[in-house]
């Protein structure tokens, strides 16, 4: 059974953030902050899953050919949002999320519980960050993509800036507003995430956003520590707790180069969610 078409009734029923999560065996649920809900009584059959991930597919224009063992892709809908699709395989069945994401990017004094003072300084943060990397970080990747691009979408309003963004798949789509915007796709518009980086530096933007999506292993981050320092201010947001499990993560990840990337970095934002669907950020260090 295809459940594409109970997929957008659904989306174009609650009109906001909404992700859905469909395995073999299991009904498709619907996933929210501390639950998952069934949407149907009868579980999923692989053929099910399959039948569906490939509907949903044929509308990504820039995504052609087999189905892969894994992947992303996105596509957006008049009316509903930008949808974003990641899947796996397991056991030779498919399982995947699907996420809908609202066309207009919140504003940032909508989502969190901060003053506008503490607002203001991380504006300012930001504009005297060139040459540094300043790390968002949150439980989950909708929390800090969302809260980078509402950041994101306020220096473009109060600022004149030229703002390069690189993510795979696109998520929201940033308005120039006072600034000017680029938008890269991973694997569409530049084939490696190095690439984009240099791309970045040929263009010499003042600020580069990279999502945890794109920026992710020991290869990506050590392409950026052969570049530093860069002219830009590197905004990098990843789904970790807090900023002692960036740290660690870190040092995992580069070993030796461990502290001379952490030098560069200047402050991590960390975000707390909060129950009426907000967050409050605090600013700290590694």
């Amino acid at each position: 059974m295809n459940y594409v078409p109970i997929i957008l009734d659904l989306f174009r029923r609650k009109k906001g953030f909404t992700e859905l999560l469909f395995a073999p065996n299991k009904p498709p649920m619907e996933r929210l902050k501390d639950k998952l809900v069934p949407l149907a009584d009868v579980p999923l059959t692989p053929a099910d899953t399959r039948e569906t991930l490939n509907s949903l597919r044929e509308r990504s224009k820039t995504f052609r050919g087999p189905l892969e063992r894994e992947g992303f892709f996105s596509f957006g809908l008049e009316e509903i949002g930008r949808i974003r699709v990641g899947y796996v395989t397991q056991r030779g069945s498919y399982m995947f999320s699907v996420v809908n994401v609202p066309f207009e990017i919140p504003e940032i004094t909508a989502i969190t519980d901060n003053d506008a003072e503490s607002i203001s300084g991380l504006i300012n943060l930001v504009e005297n960050a060139k040459g540094k990397v300043i790390y968002i970080v949150g439980e989950n990747f909708m929390l800090h993509n969302t809260f980078a691009f509402s950041l994101l979408k306020r220096l473009s309003l109060l600022k004149q800036e030229f703002i390069y963004i690189l993510e795979r798949p696109i998520t929201y789509l940033l308005n120039h507003n006072n600034s000017v915007v680029v938008q890269r796709e991973l694997n569409i518009d530049v084939d490696t995430f190095h690439q984009g980086i240099e791309e970045a530096l040929l263009l010499d933007p003042d600020i580069v956003y990279v999502s945890d999506i794109a920026f992710k292993d020991r290869e990506m981050m050590t392409s950026v520590v052969k570049l530093m320092p860069f002219p830009f201010t590197l905004i990098v947001s990843q789904t970790l707790p807090d900023a002692k499990a960036l740290s660690t993560s870190i040092d995992i990840l580069l070993g030796d180069s461990a502290d001379i990337y952490k030098s560069f970095v200047t402050k991590v934002i960390e975000l707390t969610e909060l129950e009426n669907n907000r967050v409050r950020f605090s600013l700290t260090s590694i």
